[in-house]
């Protein structure tokens, strides 16, 4: 496993992958040499666009098997945080200026659903709207931008 409190993307934007539906229209069109961090079993999808970019896999709990590092440290944030939360807070600590937030659905549509298993699921899961409020919030207080894809 990688050590990721001294990775240094300085300058470089950070993708923060997460499970919405727009996950399975992902393609591989990133910045070269910036870090994806796939959350939960977004990396299941990234992993097989066999980008050349670093990918970490932050997992608080595991539940995916993957060959990339899974991050469990929670940045100094509550351990019950949502991982979108530790994944900001990871970028901000890389030096990254800004993030892309790509497939999280439920912060930029209002649908719910997640993909699981590589496909989309039926059912949406309701404290997505909590984590959005969250995240906003900890980007105003911090005063770091993301971009919403």
């Amino acid at each position: 496993m990688q050590n990721i409190e001294t990775e240094n993307f300085e300058g470089l934007p950070c993708y923060i992958i997460g499970k919405g539906k727009s996950l399975l229209d992902i393609k591989d069109n990133f910045i070269d040499g910036a870090p994806i961090i796939a959350i939960n079993q977004a990396v299941e999808i990234i992993e097989k666009l066999n980008l050349k970019n670093p990918v970490y896999s932050l997992q608080k709990v595991k539940v995916s098997e993957t060959k990339y590092p899974i991050i469990t440290d929670s940045m100094g944030l509550d351990k019950t945080c949502f991982s979108a939360l530790v994944a900001i807070k990871l970028a901000q600590h890389w030096g990254c200026p800004f993030s892309y937030m790509l497939a999280f659905d439920a912060c930029t549509k209002g649908d719910l659903r997640p993909v699981e298993n590589g496909k989309l699921s039926d059912c949406g899961i309701t404290d997505y709207a909590s984590a959005c409020e969250e995240i906003y919030k900890l980007v105003e207080k911090d005063n770091y931008k993301l971009i919403w894809i």
